[in-house]
């Protein structure tokens, strides 16, 4: 306490409410401080202090009963409260403080039924969702009016088959969509899910991994777009599968291919001949595909495309070499930066680029000691040159290494330059 607010002439009650809740907010406060800022007249102090693990159950059961809802609330998510001051508060006027008390990991059966408000969907779904929930009330909610609320019971580990059967046949999509992402769904209830004539839902049982080799399979054929984009990146969908959809006729499924780093190498491969420039930069940048076809697209007449190859991080040193002569600077500084690129290739680029393509050389890893030392030294002699222009001194001043940032401090026009003073020590 002391060491955050000395006593000496400025006690912390008069301290400014930020100072205080710094305190308030500060784990290391002793409890007994903490104790008489729970008394403060600032309620975001007093909010602090509920949330502070060093609280003390006191100070805490004290607070339970804070006019102001926020803080309540606060109480009633702290792992140290107590079990009364939490039955208390199960019953609070607030939907806020008793949708923290549904979210406590103690909170019992009767206190979930308390924090129960007809007019408060929130805090109900997350009781539908709440492990001690009990069955009576499990059941209740899966015929609730919100269908949020009935969707989180589907989702529930321990859902009734007899309760599961009856939201099979929920009237509202995102329902049985909250089924279709369940793992332990029988083959004949996802057999009806493959049918639904709701798309979304489909998608999510063509998105499930655990969805059986056959239900996959019949949605190979699906009429919808998401469905089939969702099948074709599920990383249970048989290899077949994703080449048959890998010439697909709709692009979003083609782009949602290119981009899962989880794609089979040999299916980006058959996609890549005769791709067009946005599937190319999706499989330019994934790292999933094979490093002779990152070599090939070295070569991309699109300056785009090349410029995601250049920051794949396992783009190969064949290509980077290619890359490190293209036409495009952007390019060359995606090279100048990669991890990757042979230190021969970072050296002679020194020879021939501009200052921002140094700097990202002189930080790379990857460039030879003396190559870096070089070109440290040689931004230290260009930023406390007093003819240093504003451009450069900016990049040169906001350099990791020290001694150029040492070097920028000391030049004589170091305030007309725009220095930043966060650079100082």
């Amino acid at each position: 306490m002391k060491a955050l607010f000395p006593e000496t002439d400025f006690p912390v009650r008069y301290r400014p409410a930020f100072g205080r809740r710094e305190v308030a907010a500060n784990p290391a406060t002793p409890s007994e401080a903490l104790a008489i800022l729970a008394e403060d007249f600032d309620w975001t102090v007093r909010k602090a202090v509920a949330s502070n693990p060093s609280a003390s159950t006191a100070t805490l059961s004290r607070l339970s009963r804070d006019p102001t809802a926020p803080v309540r609330a606060a109480v009633a998510a702290s792992a140290r409260v107590q079990r009364v001051a939490l039955e208390l508060l199960a019953r609070d006027d607030d939907a806020s403080v008793r949708g923290a008390v549904a979210s406590q990991e103690m909170a019992t059966p009767a206190m979930l039924d308390d924090a129960l408000d007809p007019q408060d969907a929130t805090t109900r779904a997350i009781v539908a969702r709440h492990r001690n929930t009990s069955p009576g009330t499990v059941e209740r909610l899966s015929r609730d009016e919100d269908v949020s609320v009935r969707a989180a019971v589907a989702g529930r580990a321990d859902l009734r088959s007899d309760l599961r059967e009856l939201l099979l046949h929920d009237q509202d999509p995102a329902v049985r969509a909250a089924l279709a992402t369940r793992q332990d769904l029988a083959t004949s209830d996802r057999a009806r899910l493959r049918d639904d004539p709701v798309a979304s839902v489909r998608a999510v049982l063509a998105g499930n991994p655990t969805s059986p080799t056959e239900i996959l399979c019949d949605l190979a054929t699906d009429s919808d777009a998401s469905v089939r984009a969702a099948l074709a990146v599920n990383p249970a969908s048989p290899e077949w599968v994703k080449h048959q959809l890998s010439a697909d006729s709709d692009e979003r499924v083609r782009k949602a291919m290119a981009s899962d780093h989880h794609m089979p190498a040999r299916v980006l491969t058959a996609m890549l001949d005769g791709a067009d420039e946005p599937i190319r930069r999706r499989i330019a940048q994934n790292p999933a595909t094979e490093p002779a076809d990152l070599l090939r697209l070295a070569g991309d007449p699109s300056g785009f495309v090349r410029f995601l190859l250049a920051g794949n991080p396992t783009t190969p040193q064949e290509a980077l070499r290619i890359l490190a002569g293209d036409t495009d600077t952007d390019v060359k500084r995606r090279v100048a930066e990669h991890e990757n690129t042979p230190h021969e290739i970072l050296a002679a680029l020194t020879k021939t680029e501009p200052l921002d393509i140094l700097v990202l050389i002189s930080k790379n890893r990857s460039t030879d000691k003396g190559v870096r030392e070089d070109l440290v030294q040689s931004f230290v002699e260009l930023v406390g040159d007093e003819h240093c222009g504003p451009g450069m001194f900016k990049l040169l001043s906001a350099h990791p290494d020290r001694r150029v940032v040492e070097a920028a401090s000391r030049n004589a026009n170091v305030k007309t330059l725009g220095w930043d003073g966060a650079l100082r020590d």
